[in-house]
Order: C-alpha cells, then structure tokens, then sequence
C-alpha cells in the first residue's frame, strides 16, 4: 500500500506513540478538520490508531480516484452531447436573391435565411465586391453568371457557409456612356453650369435667367424655368428657346426620354396647381395631378422601367392664417413620398412620412426591372437618407453634412451625388468612399447625364 506523505510508526516505542499523534492531527488536516486524533496513549490504543490510520489513506485515495473519474465522467458526456462552448457546431445558412436574372444593370436584393443572429456576415457577390451588411442589395453592370457566398459566425464561435453557383444571370442591357456629366444650376447667379461626373473643368452654359430649383436634361436638352416660362437649350450651351409660360414657382422638373415628355411641379395658388406635364416641344400641356391648398408637390423623378413618377407631397396646416393671405404663417405638418402610375395616373403613397427640410429627391432610375430605392436630403439635419420604393429598410446614408440640397443618381457608376454649403461630393450608393469633385460650388438643381 502506499502511503502518501506518512511513514508507519513502529507501536512499541513512545516516540513512536508521539509520531502516530503527530500523523493523525496531519490526516486530521487534510480531511478539513473532520477527525481528531485520539487521545488513548496505550499500546493497544496506538494499534488501533494505526489501524484508523491505515483506513483513513485508503478513504482519502478512493476519493480521490472518484473525484478523478467524476470529472472525466463528466468531460466525456459534455463532448458526447456536443456542448458549444466544448465544441462550436456547424451551422445551417441559407439564402434568398431576387430577382436572379435581368439585364444589365440588375439590382439584387440578399435575404440571409439562419437561425438565430450571427454577430458577422461576409457576403461574396462573384464580381469582386462583397459585404459585411446582414440583407444587403448589389448591383451587376456587367453581363454573365455570377456565383454567389454568405459565410456567417455566431458568438459562440459557431460558423457556417453556403454558396449558390451561378445563382445569378446578367444579360446585355443598354451600353453605358463612356462619359458622364454632372449639370447644376447655381441659385447665387442664376447659371446652368457643366463638368465632368468624376470632376474637372467647369463650363457655364447658361449664364443668366435660370431661377429657382427645377431642372432636367434628357433627350439631348436641359430644361428649366426662368421665373414664369419653361425653356430648353441643348447641352452644349446653344440659344435658349421658351417653349411656354405657366405659374406657380415650379419646384420640381423631370424628363421622359421614353414618351418624350417633360413633368413638373406647380405651386398651388388658390385652388390650382399639382403636377403638369407637356411634350418635349411645350405643346399639349395639362394638370395630372390637381391639388387643394393645403398640399404642394415637389421633386418629381422619372422611372422609365415602371412607368412611374416619384413626388414628394408636402402637408401643410392653414388654421392660423389662410395662405391665399400671408403663405409665411402656414405651418408645415409633414411630408410623404407618392408614386404615380402613368398608364392610369392612379396615385399610391409609400409608406413614408419625413420630416420638414427635404432638400432633394432621387430614385435610382435605369434598372432592368425598374427603380428599388428613393434617396432624399435632410437638410435640417444634414443627412443622406434611403429606403426601399415600398418605404421599408429606412437608412442613413450619410450624416454630418452642411444643409444638403438636391440629390442625384447615377446607377450606372453607382455613385450618388448631392450638393451643400461644402460644394459638390460623391459617394458610393451605400455612403461609403466619399469624395468632393467640385469644391465651393453652389446648386439648387443636380442632374447626372
């Protein structure tokens, strides 16, 4: 038998005796106090000590030899039963795309499908990009098939992946102009000026005359108001002709190139105003969307895909003083964005109520299967907002701006463009990489062409 720590005392010798004492207040000890040692002093009383001691080295190794085989025990079970903190286990992930083909430029919308919240998403589209967004949106400029990856991992250290091969077709859809220009008009001198959309030099097309905030360029012409007339000139700058005269400080302008007309916004002034439109020459000019006093439509943008037109509808209160009297007492109650549809001029309202201090709307016209997102401006609080055309998955974009004012997008870069106090930036569709192409410029209108 082995003794741990203790030698068996020789019971015939008094200094023995006192060794037998000595080891039992030890093993008295090591069991936590429970046992004293015995007081007989006789040697048939040291026999039966060293008898007790004996037993007690063996009550204390098999307990230690249980305890040793509780806890492997108990390992063994925890690795049998697949504990994750032992172990981390393979996860399910899944994945939803729509729409899975159209021509190019074709916006996909990612949907992970997992149980639980995974603390990371690294999404791999198979053109190069990727994203770490849990249900982000990618856009395909390029036609062919794209294999697509969702890896994800849990706070537990549990991870997963899954990957859908050639999940994506892109057919040839319109080829992009090589070369893009950015038009603004300035509000300080009343021009019409031009420059490349990466940045560059600066010319003036129009120098004078151009007021307020509406303008469009399409079918080879910028469209604008000079106070009281629509007027057009060609991009290059050429002699600007009047093609009407209307009211109500337009506030709102856009183009269809596919029907070749031109819509816009009229201020409402006793009764009359809302949206009108005409042909690209000015003739057969009519209201589509009359209004009552209470409400002003403003920021229309053109989706040629749906044959939609997107607006923004301001609410106002006239209890304190009615507008026809003094507009400055009318206190504004909220904004909604609303969708027209064309065919039928039925209107639908988003989903959407925003804040006072819009400053620009745009949509990202010129995908396959139409528009899939609204952008706006809070100038009041110098953001860069988004949404879906349904009002769902709201966002800010960008923050910390200076009084943004209009908005624009170039689906075909993607990039989204705005103007503030700062000058003119651009940024890529989901906020990032954000840059200034011209500084110190002023625009109340921008228009990507």
């Amino acid at each position: 038998m082995e003794y741990r720590g203790f030698a068996p005392p020789d019971p015939c010798t008094t200094d023995a005796h006192h060794s037998v004492l000595d080891a039992l207040t030890k093993i008295s000890k090591h069991l936590s106090g429970t046992m004293s040692p015995p007081s007989l002093l006789t040697p048939t009383g040291l026999r039966r000590t060293v008898d007790t001691w004996l037993v007690l080295q063996e009550v204390v190794a098999v307990r230690r030899r249980f305890l040793v085989l509780l806890i492997l025990g108990s390992l063994i079970a925890l690795l049998l039963s697949g504990c994750d903190w032992l172990w981390p286990q393979p996860v399910v992930v899944d994945f939803e795309l729509t729409p899975a083909s159209g021509s190019k430029p074709l916006l996909v919308d990612f949907t992970p499908i997992l149980d639980g919240a995974p603390v990371t998403y690294a999404w791999d589209f198979g053109d190069g990009s990727t994203s770490t967004e849990e249900a982000p949106s990618h856009v395909y400029y390029a036609a062919g098939t794209y294999t697509v990856t969702l890896a994800v991992v849990y706070d537990s250290g549990a991870a997963g992946a899954a990957e859908k091969a050639d999940c994506i077709e892109v057919r040839s859809g319109f080829t992009a102009t090589p070369t893009r220009n950015l038009y603004w008009l300035n509000p300080n001198t009343d021009a019409i000026r031009c420059g490349p959309a990466t940045g560059g030099t600066v010319a003036t097309l129009v120098s004078s005359g151009a007021r307020g905030r509406a303008m469009d360029v399409g079918l080879g012409q910028i469209y604008w108001w000079d106070g009281n007339n629509l007027v057009r000139t060609s991009t290059d700058g050429g002699s600007p002709t009047s093609l009407f005269y209307t009211y109500g400080a337009p506030e709102g302008l856009c183009v269809d190139e596919i029907h070749s007309k031109v819509y816009w916004t009229s201020q409402t002034i006793y009764g009359s105003g809302g949206i009108l439109r005409c042909d690209a020459n000015g003739g057969n000019n009519r209201i589509i969307l009359s209004e009552p006093n209470d409400k002003d439509a403003q920021f229309v943008a053109f989706d040629a895909a749906a044959n939609r037109l997107y607006y923004l509808e301001t609410h106002h209160d006239y209890s304190v003083q009615p507008r026809a009297t003094n507009d400055t007492e009318a206190v504004t109650v909220t904004s909604w964005i609303y969708w027209m549809n064309l065919s039928n001029e039925a209107t639908n309202r988003v989903n959407l109520a925003l804040s006072q201090g819009v400053g620009g709307l745009a949509i990202d016209a010129g995908l396959s299967a139409g528009a899939r997102y609204i952008y706006w401006t809070n100038s009041a609080a110098g953001e860069i907002e988004r949404c879906k055309i349904d009002g769902s998955a709201r966002v800010v974009l960008i923050s910390g701006l200076s009084s943004p004012g209009p908005v624009a997008v170039d689906i075909q870069s993607g990039k989204l463009y705005w103007a503030d106090a700062g000058g003119i930036h651009r940024a890529d569709l989901d906020g990032t990489d954000q840059e200034t192409i011209y500084p110190s410029a002023r625009a109340a209108a921008l228009v990507i062409y």
